[in-house]
Order: C-alpha cells, then sequence, then structure tokens
C-alpha cells in the first residue's frame, strides 16, 4: 500500500507492506484507556511492539490471543522507519498449554521472555533470529514437561554465548590454571583455589564444577543429551543470573519471583 502526503507543493509518497508474520508474546503492558501495546518477538523483523486497541474491554475478541508467551500470527502495515505498529488481527498457533498450567513452567517462561526482551533492540532482526530460536525451542521443552531448572540454565547459557559473555570453564579466569575449585559470578568463570582464596570465594566440590561446565559447553541445543547425565540446580541458575547482571547490568526482575517460590 503506497500513501501519498503533500507538503509544500511536493507529494512524498510511502510505501507501506500490509504483513502477516509469526511471534512470540514477550509481555503485555496497559496503554490509554482499553488499549495495549504488546510486545513481540520476530525472526524476519525482530521485536516489535504492536498496539492492540481496545482489547481491555469486556468483550474484546482479540483479548484472549495476546497471552504473554504464546505463539500467534500477527497482521499489520510494516514500515521500515518504525518499531511500533497498529496491530490489524491476530490468530493464535499455540498456547503452550501444559507451560501455562504448570506454575514452574510459567514463571519460567516468564524469566526467558524478560531476558528476550532485555536483550534484543527493537528492530534488530539479525540477532532476533538465534533469540527466537532458542525461546521457543525453551517453550516447547517446558510444554513437554522437561526439567524446569536445566530448561532455564541452558536457555541462559545459550543467550550469555550469543552475546559474547559466555563463562569461562575451561582454566582459571585469572591464572589461567588448569586446576579450578570454585566459580565466581564478577569474575566470569571458573578459579583455581590459590585464586579464590584471595578473593574469599568459597571453593565448589568438584561434581558441581563438573555439571555447570558441562550446561556451558552444552547450551540449549543439546538439551535431550544433557538431561540423560544430569540436572541444573537453583545455584547453577543463580551464577548465571548474577553473571548476567554482572557483566551487563540487565536486573531480570522476574527472577526474584520464580527465585521465592522455587527455590527453597
Amino acid at each position: 500500500m503506497t500513501i501519498s502526503y503533500q507538503s509544500m507543493g511536493m507529494v512524498v509518497q510511502e510505501t507501506t507492506m500490509n504483513d502477516r508474520i509469526v511471534g512470540l508474546i514477550l509481555k503485555q503492558t496497559d496503554y490509554k484507556d482499553a488499549s495495549a501495546i504488546v510486545t513481540v518477538l520476530t525472526q524476519q523483523y525482530g521485536k516489535i511492539a504492536l498496539v492492540a486497541n481496545g482489547i481491555r474491554k469486556p468483550k474484546s475478541k482479540n483479548a484472549g490471543r495476546l497471552i504473554p508467551y504464546t505463539k500467534a500470527e500477527f497482521c499489520f502495515d510494516y514500515r521500515e522507519d518504525r518499531t511500533i505498529f497498529t496491530l490489524q488481527s491476530v490468530s493464535t498457533i499455540s498456547t503452550f498449554k501444559n507451560m501455562h498450567m504448570d506454575l514452574g513452567c510459567s514463571m519460567c517462561a516468564a524469566v526467558m521472555s524478560e531476558v528476550c526482551d532485555a536483550f534484543v533492540m527493537q528492530g534488530a532482526a539479525v540477532e532476533s533470529k538465534e533469540m527466537y530460536f532458542y525461546l521457543e525451542k525453551a517453550f516447547q521443552y517446558l510444554e513437554n514437561h522437561g526439567n524446569v531448572y536445566t530448561i532455564l540454565a541452558l536457555f541462559l547459557v545459550s543467550v550469555m554465548a550469543q552475546y559474547g559473555i559466555t563463562p569461562d570453564v575451561d582454566e582459571c579466569v585469572v591464572c589461567s590454571s588448569k586446576y579450578v575449585s570454585a566459580i565466581s559470578s564478577r569474575e566470569g568463570g571458573f578459579l583455581c583455589a590459590n585464586c579464590a582464596q584471595n578473593m574469599k570465594i568459597q571453593t565448589t566440590d568438584i561434581a558441581s564444577l563438573k555439571r555447570f561446565r558441562l550446561l556451558v559447553k552444552g547450551g540449549l541445543k543439546q538439551y535431550s543429551l544433557i538431561a540423560e547425565q544430569t540436572q541444573a540446580k537453583k545455584e547453577d541458575i543463580q551464577i548465571l543470573v548474577d553473571m548476567i547482571f554482572q557483566h551487563t547490568g540487565i536486573k531480570i526482575r522476574s527472577f526474584a519471583l520464580f527465585e521465592r517460590l522455587f527455590f527453597d
């Protein structure tokens, strides 16, 4: 569709494209009296914001189709110079019903969606393709009753790898010693006993070090293989979340509730 504007005696044409895309809903934010802004992660256009007019009205037909952590097809007029658009229609592709019915899984989905929202800039299509893959794959694993801790840990590891903040689990990050004894969020990986002592960081047992290394080396693409060998624990997730904060400044707010509800 081409829209023409007349300005100072000149006609300026602007091309828009009535497009249908598939995306994962990251969040919904109230907007004006009865509307909402829906943040969607797509493969084609990256992260976009859609204004859903009137969906908070009692009789809105789209209200049930715009639930966060679901997959849907959206119709809107796309323009390259914008990252916020008016939603025309939406149809649900997958509700991930089992995931939503389990509180632990749904809270895990909330954490992962917030991570995607925090890391992906609006309109950054290139980096969104991998993020989309990881988020959808994680939702599918949760839908099929996978281990919540392991899925979340591997998802975080995969995101960190994409953005160049992978934990160093091959040697001491300070002195390069191969004899490691601890994990440091601030330093970004393993420490040897001497470096850990100097930094007043408590040493970690061998089993935990091996488990953490396996998670970091595997990533979400290796979930099935890793799940046969081990399961992530709360301390693994806490370390990864803290590393993200230490090295990016991103604070995952939904993780605090997840931690409070599901960590002993």
